[in-house]
């Protein structure tokens, strides 16, 4: 029998974005919309309470679950934080087709 990865607190917090994204409903262009719903980056900000323009996690340190999820999205590893937030928004923008594809990418982060 296979044993399952432990869980990092980072993977408990990408499941628990992945989780208000499944109910919150995903969008595009905005972090969140006149709706609620949010985009990768937005349900992020959501979930773990963050306050991209103030606080520890601004311009230049991302919270743990921006980078991992940048980095399954990229294939590697991102050392700059203004790159990985850049890679999460273009593959939700551009690539992304639908909030099921979203909930399944942070998950796929958070089990990998």
């Amino acid at each position: 029998m296979l044993a399952r990865k432990e869980l990092t607190q980072t993977d408990l917090d990408l499941l628990a974005c992945a989780d208000r994204l499944q109910v919150t409903g995903w969008c595009k262009g905005a972090r969140i919309n006149a709706v609620g719903e949010h985009c990768l980056l937005g349900v992020i900000d959501d979930a773990m309470q963050i306050d991209y323009r103030e606080g520890p996690y601004g311009s230049y340190n991302n919270h743990p679950t921006i980078d991992k999820l940048a980095s399954i999205i990229s294939g590697k590893s991102c050392e700059n934080p203004i790159h990985s937030r850049t890679v999460i928004v273009h593959w939700n923008n551009n690539v992304c087709k639908s909030k099921d594809e979203a909930v399944a990418k942070l998950r796929e982060a958070a089990y990998s």
